[in-house]
């Protein structure tokens, strides 16, 4: 592991290997973006008692579009209740409350999403609220057509939803994101000045630690040096949702996915005239709806169709718009009138999966494409007569991949994190086992250097070409900065993506990997042929690594199914439900590390024999549930009810001798989610302090985890795509002990007026200490103070889950308008 920093003057990322930890943290670099905890903590002015002289709390900011917080030099948000307050409540937000309703409910009708989902009443509960967790020059935008905040770039201030109830007992955040997007400078003029500001941002947040939190907080608190001091209500140019419609686990899950989570992406422009937010269309989101014919339509609206799908290739086909494809800048004009309002996409699987390709290759059906090859080849042939130089699209696979990622649905699951690119940092006081480590995705880090570039550019007052503001993919960060990011993985490196090399003589994306890894294709699917994932030769597989290879198929839009090609999914004639979808240890490398065992993490779900029923797991007569199982139960117990790995994942049972790639994990085990369901049934929590433990989400996070040796996971080395670099756990060396007699304290003993027997219904035993992952970790791995993160799925991350969370209990109490003045 390397210790790095980002150099401002040369932008590259220095790293060096002169320190004494050989497993420390590679922690993010500074770029043009806040995601400090403590920095955002006081940009949001919370909690209420905060005065501060900068505001960007989300209700600040929204009533100050109408001027109902009344201009004063310090501010201080109040409420009778001393609630920051559920912004979805404010009148402004009317529309957008009620579009979201409606949408979530039709989608979950429309697609048969089971229960129980994230509640509607979240979203008007007085104790949820939006926390502030970034904020992110995006001066790169500036090629947006029809947009307010295209003259100089934007700036997006980054909310995510949170609840707290049952008395702060239980608390989680939401997977929903809100983005409010301003102007990052109100003339062209201001342009340089601003750009300028964001430098020096930058050139203070690397100095020491102590020191550069300080250099920011006074930069921030002065509004003449301050970036921030533009970023005002009356400014607000538009507002981005991002929210998961709904999550299938396995076990609802059809296609064989191992799970499936739908988003919805929304954005609302202000209107000055009714005070509210109105629904507008999605930046180069294509409407397929008004674009494809459907047995249903009658002759006339399909003739409209065609006309609307041969308006989209002909602008498609300009050779200016080939010239911006192919920089990755290419916007369509909203006037056009062919976008959407409206963008939904899938996980897991990334950009195979239809969903997420609005110009989807319906090879096994045309007359749902959105432009064909022979089209595509005409648009490239008039491009190059017309002395467009073409260096990113050489193939009509080229060319649709670039289409499809100047999509929203396109770019928002490539290189993501659950669908999110910036998730924030969790704040001081969240569960580790609910937190993620890094602030963003893999994408957006190998974006920096180029970002970084352009604003040292308009800083300079340098004149901005189209050249200048090209784009790579999400998938891949440019290879003009390959330097920068050289002591790295987020080019090439372990997980990254590839082309493999019998398609790369046919593409511009000549993505290979770097040394020691071959490409390999995890999933594949016509609709864009050649993808790859970068791992080592299968001879050398390391803890992380894929263990299965699959199809991905699709006959009608939207609806894809995936196919396991290696191993084999070994079937049951007689009761298909019962199939063998395990990895079995035949497929797993040999000869583990010493006092260990290899496991492999499977896709699609596994139903097994229940504890309860196992002939091995059954009490002889005369003994008691304290006594250890047998091995052949211990098996039974880890593999019942499991999967969800997308793509398979070697893992460790136990958590010594890890090899250096790994790091000790508390992992979900069987009966977390029939914890997580018990909880959320129940509407009120034993009131007892047991022990000052709480009944809680955090309940099931103690007790129904295991240790388990995972890959480990930072800024330099990214997790595989749909997986999230987890916080490492909270216990060290000296608090394992605690950790587990807390467990065999937990089944073995009932405190008066404590009812725990849900949860031993939900295993079918109490707890036994000889079992998977329930040793103390060895004092090798306790020695490293291993600070690196865990890759796992991103949806054993309560907060990235909309099912599972309880209920918001009935209002109690009335909440007036936020008011601190006259209107």
């Amino acid at each position: 592991m390397l210790r790095c920093a980002f150099s401002i003057t040369v932008g590259i990322l220095i790293c060096s290997t002169a320190y004494s930890q050989e497993y420390q943290f590679v922690a993010p670099p500074p770029g043009p973006y806040i995601a400090d905890p403590a920095t955002i903590t006081e940009l949001d002015c919370y909690p209420i008692e905060t005065t501060c002289q900068t505001s960007l709390n989300f209700v600040h900011l929204i009533e100050e579009q109408t001027r109902v917080i009344r201009q004063e030099p310090t501010f201080k948000l109040a409420h009778e209740n001393n609630l920051q307050g559920n912004p979805f409540n404010l009148p402004q937000m009317a529309a957008v409350t009620s579009t979201i309703k409606d949408d979530l409910t039709e989608l979950r009708y429309t697609r048969s999403a089971p229960d129980p989902q994230m509640n509607l009443d979240f979203l008007t509960d007085p104790k949820s609220t939006v926390e502030l967790v970034g904020v992110v020059n995006r001066m790169d935008r500036q090629f947006l057509r029809g947009r307010s905040a295209s003259i100089c770039g934007e700036i997006s201030v980054i909310y995510r939803f949170t609840y707290s109830i049952r008395e702060g007992s239980q608390k989680s955040r939401l997977p929903a994101t809100l983005n409010l997007v301003f102007p990052a400078a109100e003339k062209p003029e201001d342009c340089q000045p601003m750009a300028k500001r964001w430098l020096t941002l930058l050139n203070r947040s690397v100095a020491p630690a102590s020191a550069a939190k300080e250099a920011v907080f006074e930069m921030i608190r002065n509004p003449a040096q301050s970036p921030f001091a533009w970023l005002d209500g009356p400014n607000i140019s538009r507002l981005e949702l991002n929210i998961q419609a709904y999550r299938k686990p396995a076990d609802s899950d059809p296609s064989d996915f191992g799970t499936e989570a739908i988003y919805l992406l929304r954005v609302f422009t202000w209107n000055a005239a009714t005070k509210e937010f109105e629904i507008a269309s999605l930046p180069n989101q294509i409407d397929r709806n008004s674009l494809t014919c459907t047995a249903a339509d009658s002759d006339a609206l399909c003739e409209f169709k065609r006309e609307n799908r041969t308006k989209l290739v002909a602008f498609l086909q300009e050779p200016e718009s080939v010239a911006a494809l192919d920089l990755g800048i290419i916007s369509i004009d909203p006037a056009l009138g062919l976008l959407s309002k409206r963008a939904i996409s899938v996980s897991p699987g990334g950009m195979h999966r239809s969903e997420n390709q609005s110009y989807w290759n319906a090879l096994g059906a045309p007359e749902h494409a959105i432009i064909h090859d022979d089209e595509i080849a005409e648009a490239i042939k008039a491009a190059e007569v017309a002395g467009v130089t073409l260096r990113f699209i050489q193939s009509t696979d080229d060319f649709r991949a670039r289409l499809n990622e100047s999509t929203c649905s396109g770019c928002h699951q490539t290189r993501a994190i659950a669908g999110f690119h910036f998730p924030g940092a969790d704040r001081e006081g969240t569960h580790a086992s609910n937190s993620v480590l890094l602030p963003a995705s893999p994408h957006f880090f190998g974006d920096i250097p180029r970002r970084i570039d352009l604003i040292r550019k308009i800083a300079y007052g340098e004149t901005l070409t189209d050249e200048d503001l090209l784009n790579g993919y999400s998938a891949r960060p440019l290879a003009r900065y390959k330097d920068a990011l050289s002591r790295t993985q987020l080019i090439g490196g372990w997980g990254g993506t590839c082309v493999i090399e019998a398609s790369q003589s046919e593409s511009a994306r000549k993505w290979s990997c770097q040394s020691g890894l071959v490409c390999e294709q995890v999933f594949r699917s016509d609709g864009i042929p050649g993808i790859g994932t970068c791992v080592p030769p299968k001879d050398q597989r390391k803890i992380g690594d894929p263990l299965q290879h699959g199809t991905v198929s699709t006959d009608i839009f939207s609806r894809d199914l995936y196919k396991r090609t290696k191993p084999e999914v070994i079937p049951a004639p007689q009761n298909p439900i019962l199939r063998e979808t395990r990895i079995l240890p035949k497929f797993l490398p040999r000869d583990p590390p010493p006092g260990n065992s290899y496991y492999g993490g499977h896709q699609e779900f596994y139903i097994g024999l229940s504890p309860r029923m196992h002939p091995a797991c059954q009490l002889k007569e005369g003994e008691t549930g304290y006594l250890p199982a047998p091995m052949e139960c211990h098996d039974a117990r880890r593999d019942f009810l499991t999967g969800g790995f997308p793509a398979g994942s070697l893992r460790l049972s136990e958590c010594s001798n890890l090899p250096e790639e790994a790091t000790c994990a508390l992992t979900a085990s069987s009966g977390f989610n029939g914890c997580i369901a018990a909880i959320g049934e129940r509407q009120t929590m034993p009131d007892a302090d047991w022990k000052n433990y709480v009944y809680s989400v955090n309940t099931c996070f103690e007790i129904f985890t295991s240790y388990s040796g995972e890959r480990a996971c930072d800024f330099a080395n990214p997790c595989r795509d749909d997986y999230i670099c987890a916080k490492p756990m909270e216990y060290d060396g000296s608090t394992f002990q605690e950790r587990l007699e807390r467990l065999v304290f937990f089944p073995r003993e009932r405190p008066a007026g404590v009812d725990v027997s849900y949860f031993e219904d939900i295993t079918g035993r109490r707890y036994d200490p000889a079992a998977y992952g329930q040793k103390r970790p060895d004092d090798k791995w306790a020695a490293r103070d291993d600070q690196r993160g865990v890759c796992i799925p991103p949806y054993f991350v309560f907060q990235f889950r909309s099912d599972g969370h309880p209920a918001p209990p009935p209002p109690s109490i009335t909440l007036r308008p936020f008011y601190s003045g006259p209107r």
